[in-house]
């Protein structure tokens, strides 16, 4: 009993053998096609970044550092105050000599104090996202006892709407794989099997800068100053998917 059972176990694993080296011949006889799908999204970024520096030239360091201080705090009170959910933050603090020179000698000016803000905004409605941004840039213009530049400001996309978007590209780029090697197989006369392998490929756009100059602002501007208008453009998001069809001749 235990030799019949020894023998049938044996053949089972003979005939197993004999079916996978059968598979792997046809899979070596079977034809490979490789292509490549590709999809763009258009995407409004929903996040906004605005830097601007805070500074000002006095006699002592403590005084220029003092004004700056108060100037910033003001600011970003105002800020908050226009924009609820702005993000407020410092990212840089300085204060130096300011020095020039006349006539080859070295004049001493003061202490020159500066105090650079970062505040960033996220909304998915682009209107009220530009006009955010525009309320930051007015109100950095009217402030007053100091000198206030707009460092610059950059749009990019939140991990949520990068995410969602890129998975959007994502099915589009394996939709125009598919179609792409349906064309192939069709005219080069072969049947298209199953798919192979799948690689995905994406990636997302680097933040996209808005046109705006750097501007500087003194006290009274803010009274002659109309709404600054800020646009916010789409951006291209790019996903690639790399798809390996088998085929029968």
């Amino acid at each position: 009993m235990r030799a019949s059972l020894l023998l049938l176990a044996a053949a089972s694993l003979l005939l197993a053998g004999a079916v996978g080296a059968q598979n792997d011949t046809a899979d070596s006889k079977a034809g490979k096609l490789s292509v490549t799908g590709a999809a763009t999204v258009p995407v409004v970024p929903d996040v906004g970044k605005v830097s601007l520096t805070v500074q000002t030239t006095r006699p002592t360091g403590a005084e220029a550092c003092d004004v700056v201080a108060e100037q910033a705090a003001s600011l970003t009170a105002a800020v908050v105050e226009a924009v609820p959910d702005a993000e407020v933050s410092t990212v840089g603090l300085s204060l130096q000599q300011n020095v020039t020179y006349t006539n080859d000698k070295q004049v001493f000016n003061g202490y020159m104090c500066s105090n650079t803000i970062s505040i960033k905004i996220t909304d998915r409605n682009a209107t009220a996202l530009g006009t955010s941004l525009g309320k930051v840039n007015d109100l950095a213009a009217g402030q007053e006892g100091s000198m206030v530049t707009v460092n610059g400001m950059t749009t990019e996309l939140s991990p949520e709407l990068r995410e969602e978007k890129t998975n959007e590209a994502r099915t589009a780029a394996v939709d125009n794989g598919k179609a792409t090697a349906q064309t192939l197989a069709k005219a080069a006369g072969v049947t298209l099997g199953p798919i192979r392998s799948i690689t995905d490929n994406n990636f997302a756009p680097s933040p996209s800068p808005v046109p705006m100059p750097a501007m500087e602002s003194a006290a009274g501007d803010a009274a002659k100053q109309t709404p600054t208008p800020v646009s916010i453009g789409a951006t291209d998001l790019t996903a690639t998917v790399a798809l390996e069809y088998a085929f029968d001749n």
